[in-house]
């Protein structure tokens, strides 16, 4: 599983084939310590199956006008942490849960700020 992550994450070092293959940055204009790249058509196959093949986020640092591939985000559908860590171990992976969530409307997104 890791292997194919691994091996899906790699293409993605170039984040302009991420947007080529449908990834979209979110909150773009917003300074930001790690900027995701979302593919939702992934993001949706993620609720249905868990496949390590299509990153759903893939997290980059920005420099200047590039930006760097730090790693990737995989849903984790609706299992417990022990589970989670049968699928990819802790030891290995780094998990977290997105909680209280304040996400601007879709027509502010592109303010700094939302």
């Amino acid at each position: 599983m890791v292997a194919a992550a691994r091996k899906a994450a790699e293409k993605y070092t170039d984040y302009k084939i991420a947007l080529a293959d449908g990834y979209k940055i979110f909150l773009p204009n917003l300074p930001q310590k790690q900027y995701h790249f979302t593919n939702y058509r992934y993001a949706f196959e993620a609720a249905i199956s868990f496949n390590p093949e299509h990153p759903t986020s893939l997290l980059y640092e920005k420099h200047g006008d590039d930006y760097k591939l730090i790693g990737s985000c995989i849903p984790r559908q609706e299992c417990n942490w022990n589970e989670l860590d049968q699928r990819i171990p802790l030891s290995i992976a780094q998990w977290h849960a997105h909680i209280n969530m304040c996400i601007p409307p879709s027509d502010r997104r592109n303010e700094p700020g939302g």
